[in-house]
């Protein structure tokens, strides 16, 4: 992020100028409040289409075949179920730069 805001990438918006501006300070709290729904909604439906029978056979098998529960047990998953889950993070951005 700070490449971006240094070559121009990225708007840098300093906390005077958030504060200033009702539209964009408004549209920060927004991002915040929104992103911790969007990423439940997201696992939720990631997860139950896991376990829809051609995928799960294939794919989301692997991570039920761990036997020894641990909290590093979760990353315990096909590349392409990785691609799934960590798919929530890019999807925000991706629909905000086109309505934007």
């Amino acid at each position: 992020m700070v490449r971006l805001w240094a070559t121009g990438k990225a708007q840098y918006v300093r906390d005077e100028e958030l504060l200033q501006s009702p539209g964009q300070l408004l549209s920060t709290l927004a991002w915040v409040l929104l992103i911790p729904f969007w990423r439940d909604i997201h696992f939720y439906c990631a997860h139950r289409f896991s376990h829809v029978i051609a995928f799960y056979k294939y794919v989301h098998s692997l991570h039920h075949r761990n036997t020894d529960p641990e909290p590093f047990s979760v990353l315990c998953m096909h590349p392409v179920e990785h691609l799934v889950y960590f798919s929530n993070a890019l999807t925000p951005s991706c629909i905000c730069k086109y309505l934007l």
